[in-house]
């Protein structure tokens, strides 16, 4: 029975490489992020404009029309003293290995 959600062919073990399939279009993943009950955006690293924001996000903080991420997000006048941006490139600019950053909601006390 056909379902219609494309299936993954997996390899039956760790060490083969699964068959070449065709790329995931924008629009697949534009419909993950959007079903998501978090936010997910985007920002330069340099300049911190706002370059993508999910549809949670956007039910939340609006438009981001052409607005700094601390400008939507934390309503400030400057990028956040907590910005990791920084911490993501090196100075050559290639990424870095990954940071994991936690952050406590100081409103309800959840992270």
């Amino acid at each position: 029975m056909k379902s219609g959600i494309p299936s993954l062919n997996l390899p039956v073990h760790r060490d083969q490489t699964p068959p070449a399939t065709e790329e995931t279009p924008p629009e697949g993943l534009q419909a993950v992020l959007d079903n998501l009950d978090a936010l997910v955006y985007v920002s330069d690293f340099t300049t911190h404009d706002l370059l993508y924001m999910n549809a949670y996000g956007r039910q939340i903080w609006g438009d981001i029309g052409n607005r700094k991420c601390w400008q939507v997000l934390q309503d400030g006048d400057g990028p956040c003293s907590f910005c990791t941006n920084h911490l993501l490139i090196n100075d050559q600019g290639e990424p870095n290995k990954p940071h994991v950053w936690e952050f406590q909601n100081q409103l309800d006390q959840r992270w």
